[in-house]
């Protein structure tokens, strides 16, 4: 969080984990969320989820992905 809070303006995604400590991907992504208008965001995950549980407009991929499929995840969020 201080990280984007002294460097938002070159930061154009940001790839987080589901499961952190003190804060998870979500709480991230909500708590960003007041903060901005518009956020890019992806979320890492060992667990299943593309079920809807995620808000739109956040990308997901699971653990632990190729190359390939996170740089065609991170070209999808940041193009929506």
């Amino acid at each position: 969080l201080e990280v984007y809070a002294h460097h938002r303006e070159h930061i154009a995604l940001i790839l987080t984990d589901m499961v952190m400590p003190e804060m998870g991907g979500l709480e991230l992504y909500r708590f960003l969320c007041q903060q901005e208008a518009s956020i890019n965001l992806v979320v890492m995950s060992g667990y299943p989820l593309g079920d809807g549980s995620l808000p739109d407009g956040v990308g997901w991929i699971q653990k632990p992905p190729s190359l390939k499929q996170l740089a065609q995840v991170v070209r999808e969020t940041i193009d929506r």
